[in-house]
């Protein structure tokens, strides 16, 4: 699931526009989760491991934590254990210990998918835009179908101000999600804000709305569409 801070204040010019929106998109971002249990898990660890869900349905990120370190102390190999102790970690805003945790994943099964897609979202919130960049593109190497990860590279890129790289990834993103990552098309308009293509700013905000109605600033945003509409 994506989540973004969507309150802009009523610009003036299209200037204050670009740096509102770009200003509110949130980092706090929730990481995706992978809730299947590795088939070759001991019976004992798999217990500690849906000891630890049901501990993060009640909002107990560190008591699920320490059920994910019994599971892993049960069954070292145990990759979903380490992405989903890695998924916790950034519940508690404890960065760096996701990063490790998320680290450890792929070297027990170089082919997992969803650990490099969680610490480049992981990397992202610390701001290390390179690092976070690298753990995406891992993710795409291996399936570059993924639409969540696509976005969040076209966050990144965006982020560098590599705009045309951004674009990409973003459209990439809407077009493999079926137009469900409504966000994208908010981050679509800041890079055509930026590059002054009116026309697209208002297409792209008015698809956004289109997905996101009841946005708590969509009536900021009519606004911006209707300054965009206007001759210079």
């Amino acid at each position: 699931m994506v989540e973004i801070i969507r309150s802009i204040d009523v610009p003036n010019t299209t200037h204050s526009v670009t740096t509102r929106l770009r200003d509110r998109i949130n980092l706090q971002a929730k990481p995706t989760v992978l809730d299947s249990v590795a088939a070759s898990a001991p019976e004992r660890s798999t217990e500690f491991y849906l000891k630890s869900l049901e501990l993060s349905k009640k909002g107990d990120h560190a008591g699920a934590i320490e059920q994910l370190k019994l599971a892993v102390a049960e069954f070292p190999g145990f990759v979903n254990a380490y992405n989903q102790m890695g998924v916790r970690y950034m519940r508690l805003n404890e960065l760096e210990k996701a990063d490790q945790a998320l680290s450890d994943a792929p070297k027990l099964k170089p082919d997992s998918f969803e650990p490099p897609l969680n610490r480049g979202i992981a990397l992202l919130r610390q701001k290390r835009y390179a690092d976070s960049e690298a753990a995406l593109r891992s993710e795409l190497n291996g399936n570059a179908s993924s639409a969540v990860a696509q976005y969040y590279l076209g966050r990144i890129l965006t982020a560098l101000e590599r705009y045309e790289e951004a674009e990409r990834a973003l459209i990439q993103s809407v077009t493999l999600s079926g137009d469900t990552l409504s966000e994208a098309h908010r981050l679509l308009a800041i890079i055509y804000l930026d590059r002054g293509e009116r026309g697209r700013v208002v297409e792209h905000l008015e698809a956004y709305l289109k997905g996101v109605p009841s946005a708590p600033d969509a009536n900021e945003l009519r606004m911006v569409i209707e300054q965009n509409r206007r001759p210079l």
